[in-house]
């Protein structure tokens, strides 16, 4: 599955209703970033 999101001028990104629910993400969760050596998320 392949989605994109907007970051908005505050810096804030809306993921996308599809991926949240596939990763079972809801109001409250907290999402961990991570970029490796090779700039790939």
């Amino acid at each position: 599955m392949i989605s994109t999101a907007k970051i908005s001028k505050k810096g804030q990104i809306v993921m996308p209703k599809e991926i949240r629910k596939v990763i079972g993400l809801g109001p409250g969760d907290r999402v961990i970033f991570t970029l490796t050596k090779k700039g790939h998320w």
